[in-house]
């Protein structure tokens, strides 16, 4: 953990810290991101550590963490083709049919378990 002075501020913050690359770092605990920029400090809350001034920008938001660019790059989700890769094998149809069977058999076991242990 580490403390955060988000500028233009005097709120301080405490998160935890990582570069993801040249240009990206995250901070964990927070999901409100510090677009004005922010300096590190370690946790007495006198020494700095770094000014990250530049992070304004939004790069991604997770579930409890922002990750700030300084460059003005966003994250892009990666497109999930719709169509199969070339070259790779595709079931057949008896082979689909075959896997949610086995599926199919599977839940149904674990059904019969569950009943024997409710109503054991």
């Amino acid at each position: 953990m580490i403390k955060i002075k988000i500028n233009a501020s005097d709120e301080i913050r405490e998160v935890t810290f990582s570069r993801h690359s040249e240009h990206v770092i995250e901070l964990g605990g927070i999901t409100d991101a510090p677009t004005t920029g922010f300096t590190t400090w370690r946790m007495d809350g006198v020494t700095q550590l770094g000014d990250f001034s530049d992070y304004t920008t939004v790069y991604r938001t997770l579930d409890n963490a922002v990750q700030l660019s300084d460059d003005g790059s966003v994250y892009v989700e990666p497109e999930v083709p719709d169509t199969p890769v070339p070259g790779e094998p595709q079931p057949t149809q008896e082979e689909r049919i075959k896997a949610l069977e086995d599926q199919n058999e599977t839940l149904l076991q674990c059904i019969l378990e569950m009943s024997e242990i409710v109503y054991a």
